[in-house]
């Protein structure tokens, strides 16, 4: 109301305009809840450590192993990427790791963005390679055993790899200041991105709906 922005160390800004862009924060997956599931199962949405983590598991899993993706409902940060990353993990397989899979649950319906070319990614180029599972939402994950258990709405499956993509929503400065409006993300105007919470204010990136 005010139009001013309180600092982490109390100080104040006033503003005419405000642009945000908080990014997403993650949701917790049922299993994951302690440090030791979650590195051993990550989900390298964001460049870092996990990143690392997960190629290293990569190159370190046997030939004939089995990589499982999991994708979250929609929306999440960038839609083609999870289906991206699975033919990249599917091409890398067939070169260096001989008579591997990989199996995509898909908590959505059918593919998310660019369903014609993944489509036929993954039922030509990667057939013997990609099994992909639409409306297998996550119901929990046991990192505690070799190889990793998933279950899921579709059916349990076990992976030596498991790259878990969890559900995500608008970072905590949206959600924190009454823009989440828009089921957990922050509603924009599609041509400026002012939010359609609070005048003056423009939330740009993956934390506003028009941007996932």
């Amino acid at each position: 109301v005010r139009k001013r922005v309180t600092l982490a160390d109390s100080s104040t800004l006033d503003y005419d305009r405000l642009v945000v862009a908080p990014g997403v924060v993650f949701d917790i997956l049922p299993g994951l809840e302690s440090d030791a599931a979650r590195s051993r199962v990550v989900h390298a949405w964001q460049a870092g450590p996990e990143t690392t983590i997960l190629r290293n598991q990569l190159l370190a899993m046997r030939a004939g192993g089995t990589f499982v993706m999991t994708i979250p409902r929609s929306p999440y940060r960038c839609p083609p990427g999870p289906y991206e990353r699975a033919c990249v993990v599917a091409d890398w397989l067939k070169r260096n790791k001989p008579g591997s899979k990989v199996i995509v649950l898909d908590a959505n319906v059918g593919i998310q963005a660019e369903k014609h070319t993944f489509e036929t990614a993954f039922g030509g180029l990667f057939k013997d390679v990609v099994e992909y599972v639409p409306n297998a939402a996550v119901k929990s994950i046991d990192a505690s055993q070799t190889p990793i258990v998933v279950n899921s709405d579709m059916g349990t499956v076990v992976g030596d790899v498991v790259n878990a993509i969890p559900p995500q929503r608008a970072g905590k400065v949206v959600s924190d200041n009454g823009l989440a409006n828009a089921g957990g993300w922050a509603g924009v105007k599609a041509a400026t991105f002012e939010s359609t919470a609070a005048a003056g204010v423009h939330v740009i990136g993956d934390s506003c709906s028009a941007g996932i």
